[in-house]
């Protein structure tokens, strides 16, 4: 899609009704607009150039609640001293990931034990160190969180949205599931991922949405493109961002799960403490191990390992 040619009259119509109003007409216009595209792959640019333009847009924020726990898991070695607190705090390297740029301090907590475990890929066997913190203020973050009763579009975009932002990232950590993934979306193409209307009427098509962006970008674009959309973000809500996991995907806009992910930046590092660690061995529940590859295959509707 090439952006310098999006409708004109529309955008010209969208901005004078940003200056003039109605306030209520707008917020359903610019959504409108940033949907006007032939693919959903097509949304992020869109985002991006609106963005450039000025078009603010705002999908929500979630309340930390003093007295809620966090947790973050580290594989465990035998050179590291986990009782200091310093191995606790943020990545020291503020090495780029999925919603900080490099240079940018983030500390990546998830709101359970099992997210964590998950978006760790760990495999029975593991031997992991999980370390727990306890929100002492509360605090909001931003995210693609609220559900609006009169605005589908608004619901559409932070879908489309957020499934890009969750999209699983290429790794030595996740090959097997990269190579499930290679296979089950073969080539996959900007016009592989439908129109609108197809994601309005088949939900399924929403699942499947972050293991196709996955596939189609390759590493060193995802987090490139990912830090933009937490950029965005950051300048309404300066402590952090509330995201869901692709493995764990029954959040969605309107819908709170309590497994979650939260990435804090610097404004909110004094208003979470670090409160102690455990050091302990994934376990084998079940006939079918619990992993991000048999999970994202029931998903998908195939037969787990």
């Amino acid at each position: 899609m090439k952006i310098e040619n999006a409708d004109r009259e529309s955008l010209q119509k969208l901005i004078h009704l940003k200056e003039y109003g109605p306030e209520e007409l707008y917020e359903i216009e610019k959504h409108k607009e940033l949907l006007n595209v032939d693919y959903l792959f097509h949304v992020i640019p869109m985002y991006f150039f609106l963005d450039k333009l000025g078009i603010e847009f705002d999908f929500g924020k979630h309340t930390v609640k003093k007295g809620e726990w966090f947790y973050r898991i580290r594989l465990f070695n035998d050179i590291t001293d986990y009782s200091n607190l310093k191995e606790w705090e943020p990545n020291p390297f503020k090495s780029q990931n999925r919603a900080n740029p490099e240079g940018v301090k983030a500390l990546y907590l998830g709101s359970s034990e099992t997210v964590c475990v998950l978006e760790t890929q760990l495999h029975e066997g593991d031997k992991y160190v999980i370390g727990k913190y306890q929100c002492i203020e509360d605090f909001d973050v931003g995210g693609y969180l609220s559900l609006s009763k009169t605005n589908e579009w608004k619901n559409i975009s932070a879908i489309v949205l957020n499934a890009f932002l969750i999209a699983p990232s290429r790794g030595e950590k996740n090959k097997e599931l990269f190579e499930y993934l290679d296979d089950k979306f073969k080539d996959v193409g900007i016009e592989d991922f439908g129109s609108i209307k197809e994601c309005i009427n088949n939900g399924v098509e929403g699942l499947k949405l972050p293991y196709k962006f996955a596939v189609l970008n390759k590493k060193e674009n995802l987090y490139n493109i990912t830090n933009r959309l937490c950029e965005i973000l950051q300048r309404n809500y300066k402590n952090g961002i509330r995201y869901s996991s692709c493995f764990i995907p029954v959040e969605s806009p309107g819908i709170e799960c309590s497994d979650y992910n939260l990435v804090l930046y610097e404004a909110a590092l004094d208003k979470i403490k670090f409160c102690s660690h455990e050091v302990k061995i994934k376990e084998a529940k079940g006939k079918v191990e619990l992993n991000p590859l048999n999970i994202t295959k029931a998903l998908l509707g195939d037969e787990p390992c």
